[in-house]
């Protein structure tokens, strides 16, 4: 005979009262950042889908989306979220790159964000769109307070 021993990825728990196993549960990677969110900030797809800096800001952000074009095929998209916690003096996302690129994302109700929101986290939420060679990028930001 002979074993071979599984993976955690190839062992499945169910919780049979619910029909809910855990593989079939999406887990993302999520990078936390205790320092508070400033400057230039990068999130990258290769390692992360969510970054949470838990800090309170120390000024506005301009974030950077990095490899998305060497890691999303055209015709595809993704989505990924950026937290942002303010203390008493918000601040916010001022500017989004695409792996280094300026792009202006349209937003939800097509109300741009021009600040933040005091004593709160901000959820930025990008959907990126990859058509050909170009991005459509559709963003949201809700306050968590």
């Amino acid at each position: 005979f002979f074993f071979k021993q599984k993976t955690a990825y190839e062992i499945k728990e169910c919780d049979w009262s619910s029909d809910v196993c855990s593989s079939d549960l999406a887990l993302e990677p999520v990078t936390a950042n205790s320092s508070g969110a400033n400057g230039n900030i990068t999130l990258s797809i290769a390692t992360q889908s969510l970054l949470y800096y838990y800090g309170n800001a120390t000024g506005n952000v301009t974030l950077n989306i990095t490899n998305v074009g060497s890691m999303m095929p055209s015709n595809n998209s993704m989505t990924c979220a950026f937290l942002m916690t303010n203390g008493s003096t918000a601040y916010y996302v001022a500017q989004l790159e695409i792996d280094g690129s300026s792009i202006t994302p349209k937003w939800i109700g097509n109300v741009t964000p021009n600040g933040g929101h005091a004593n709160s986290i901000d959820a930025y939420t990008y959907t990126i769109i990859k058509a050909g060679s170009g991005y459509t990028v559709l963003g949201a930001l809700t306050q968590y307070a």
